[in-house]
């Protein structure tokens, strides 16, 4: 997704052992057909505009809270999620600016390719851990590794 298109977002932020931000992001043209998928075909546009902000926030709430849940079960950890948020500006903004990082502050940013066929959409699920999370992911990862092995 370029950095410069218009897109959506819905942002969670997560604690727990590891940290950071997860959006679910999507071009912004496909707002609305994202939302007339769900309602369906008998709404009239006028309702679907209404009903857009939160029903990306719903939609993006249940696709990242799985998201996250799955990661968390997978560690055997417990996450601490926020109220879900929509965000609207270009994909630099986004993943860059919505908490208000400096540029020079590492963070490990992991993205999930997202496609539904029906209406066509695609987009992204971004996890964007701060530091040191990355390095308690790696030790968690190591420790339920070794408890398989």
């Amino acid at each position: 997704m370029s950095g410069t298109i218009p897109v959506v977002a819905v942002r969670e932020r997560f604690s727990g052992r590891f940290s950071g931000s997860a959006l679910l992001m999507f071009p912004e043209t496909m707002s609305l057909g994202i939302v007339k998928a769900v309602v369906g075909d008998r709404t009239r546009i006028e309702e679907i505009e209404d009903l857009e902000p939160e029903a990306l926030t719903e939609i993006g709430s249940v696709l990242l809270n799985g998201c996250l849940s799955i990661l968390a079960n997978s560690l055997r950890q417990t996450l601490n999620l926020s109220a879900p948020e929509l965000l609207r500006g270009s994909g630099q903004f986004l993943l860059l600016g919505t908490d208000h990082r400096r540029a020079d502050v590492p963070v490990l940013f992991v993205h999930v390719d997202f496609i539904v066929y029906r209406p066509y959409t695609e987009g992204y699920i971004a996890l964007i851990m701060d530091l040191p999370a990355p390095l308690e992911l790696k030790a968690l990862l190591r420790e339920t590794t070794d408890e398989n092995s």
